[in-house]
């Protein structure tokens, strides 16, 4: 009874906040949230237009892949490629690792850089452009998309390496 009447009595009174946020509202900060907001609508789109193109092609897909085929050519063949496969065997490295980018990979991308970008911008917001914490979340806001660069590469080229593994 008497731990509920102190329960009471410290609920009715009116405490003050006397935390103060460095939060400042700019003009700047606004562009960078309607960035990373836009990163987060594209990595949704994304997801969604990769789960609609493989729904669709396994609805018209065989039931038993074609034998004797490498699976390097069964991924260039992939419907959920944002590009169409390049014709020009003379294309440099960097384009033919954007050729062979999936929506999902796209959706990575968007949602990794959004969410690193959303870090960078609160590191920002709090402790200044002087900091180390806003420093290191801007580089590794900047890094983030040439490490999935490399990444994808290294995977293009295993792609490419695999070409005497046959399907059966």
């Amino acid at each position: 009874m008497l731990f509920t009447r102190i329960l009471l009595q410290t609920a009715s009174k009116t405490t003050t906040n006397t935390a103060k946020s460095s939060f400042k509202g700019s003009k700047s900060n606004l562009v960078s949230n309607i960035f990373i907001t836009s990163l987060y609508s594209l990595g949704a789109w994304s997801i969604y237009k990769e789960v609609t193109t493989v729904r669709n092609f396994e609805d018209k897909a065989l039931p038993i892949p074609p034998k004797n085929e490498t699976i390097s050519e069964i991924a260039k063949a992939a419907p959920n490629r944002i590009f169409n496969p390049a014709q020009n065997v003379n294309e440099s490295e960097p384009m033919t690792v954007l050729r062979t980018l999936t929506y999902g990979d796209l959706s990575q991308v968007a949602i990794g850089t959004g969410f690193l970008s959303q870090l960078s911008n609160i590191m920002h917001s709090e402790f200044g452009k002087a900091s180390f914490m806003y420093r290191a979340s801007l580089g590794t806001t900047v890094m983030f998309p040439l490490v999935l660069y490399y990444a994808f590469r290294i995977r293009l080229k295993e792609l490419k390496d695999d070409d005497s593994v046959k399907m059966e």
